[in-house]
């Protein structure tokens, strides 16, 4: 019996998936909670620390749409107010690239805060590849809780985005994901020294990890769980991802083909594999979904989102998931290409009790069967 299995027994629940659809879409999950009801709910609950990793958090003035954001900030406020310490990770180059204030002013609004600090991180001192970033979307309260996915922090991401996140309330993936939080806030301050990976854990579950290799602490590597993940499938794999590539970021081979052979070796021990992509993704390699489309086993289809909900022309499908036969799933926070897979940071999250599985299921089942999805074939066409 799995680690996580035992938490899923002990407290109720120990695993909870999260989500944003457009709201009035066939999108919008009934049974699956918003990640705008729920993050603030967490930040209430914290006691101790609130350690906050993302790519960017984006400010909205008062009175635009984008207030709905401020629910998160008020309640990181209110957390910092009550003595909570919070600190907050973002990505450097984002703000290099977007130094105007809708990268810039929220993170030195929240500073200001007593209790709150916040830093950029910058991985490319410790990475090869010139544009290493922190790529990843998480949090933990408490030391207790976690919260990994898609999310990012901005009004598309709560409002008209399809987004999927789990919260763990689990000391133990908690504890390992607040080391991978400390390692880059250490990188952050210029401090290199080595963060303990705590305890070794059952294969097949937990946290998942990618990172420049100087930065990685000894947890399982995503893309080799990814690997194990779809090597493991027997009768379906079902993937969800806002972008597939197989170009190449760095290193001497003309293409990045590891995903690429995942999906065809499923299909070729007889699994069904199913592949949703954004329509973005679509777009900047329709041959490569067209590819895999044509071949027996392999069934593409394409999310286009803006108009489902009530903002015209807004919305990305930017889950990222992986189930493997119905039992097994891996829900992260990197795309399909090799610079998230291999060099900048990403988490993952590994599970397999069943009825975490049976709700992100039933999350693909409503993305694959939506409205707003169409095989690959028709969308080339429609074009």
């Amino acid at each position: 019996m799995s680690w996580l299995l035992v938490a899923l027994m002990l407290a109720d629940p120990a695993v909870r998936v999260v989500e944003t659809g457009p709201p009035g879409s066939d999108l919008d999950s009934p049974d699956i909670p918003e990640a705008i009801e729920v993050l603030p709910a967490l930040f209430a609950e914290a006691e101790s620390t609130v350690d906050i990793a993302q790519m960017y958090m984006l400010y909205y003035p008062p009175t635009s749409r984008g207030a709905l954001l401020y629910r998160l900030y008020d309640a990181i406020a209110a957390a910092a107010s009550r003595g909570v310490r919070v600190r907050v990770l973002l990505d450097s180059t984002v703000l290099e690239v977007n130094p105007g204030k809708t990268h810039t002013r929220m993170p030195a609004m929240l500073e200001e805060l007593p209790g709150v600090e916040a830093r950029a991180c910058d991985l490319r001192p410790f990475s090869d590849y010139s544009d290493c970033m922190m790529h990843a979307k998480y949090l933990v309260v408490d030391g207790r809780v976690a919260f990994v996915g898609s999310h990012n922090w901005s009004y598309g991401a709560m409002a008209d985005n399809r987004e999927l996140s789990l919260e763990v309330r689990d000391a133990m993936l908690a504890g390992d994901l607040a080391r991978v939080f400390e390692t880059d806030w250490r990188a952050a301050g210029g401090d290199t020294a080595a963060v303990s990976p705590g305890p070794a854990r059952e294969p097949g579950c937990g946290l998942v990890e990618v990172a420049p290799a100087r930065l990685r602490f000894g947890r399982p590597d995503l893309l080799a769980a990814l690997c194990e993940l779809a090597n493991s499938a027997r009768r379906s794999l079902d993937i969800e991802v806002n972008s597939l590539s197989t170009r190449v970021d760095f290193g001497p081979d003309d293409r990045f083909l590891a995903v690429d052979s995942l999906l065809r070796q499923a299909a070729g021990r007889g699994a069904r594999v199913r592949l949703l992509v954004d329509r973005w993704a679509c777009d900047h390699e329709p041959g490569l979904f067209l590819g895999f489309d044509s071949l027996d086993g392999i069934e593409v289809r394409v999310a286009d989102i803006r108009r489902a909900g009530p903002n015209p022309d807004a919305g990305t499908a930017h889950g990222k998931l992986v189930i493997a036969d119905g039992r097994e799933a891996l829900v992260g926070t990197a795309t399909l290409s090799q610079r998230q897979l291999v060099e900048c940071r990403n988490v993952g999250v590994r599970v397999n009790d069943e009825e975490t599985v049976r709700r992100l299921a039933g999350f693909f089942e409503r993305g694959w069967n939506s409205s707003w999805t169409v095989p690959v074939s028709v969308r080339r066409q429609e074009e």
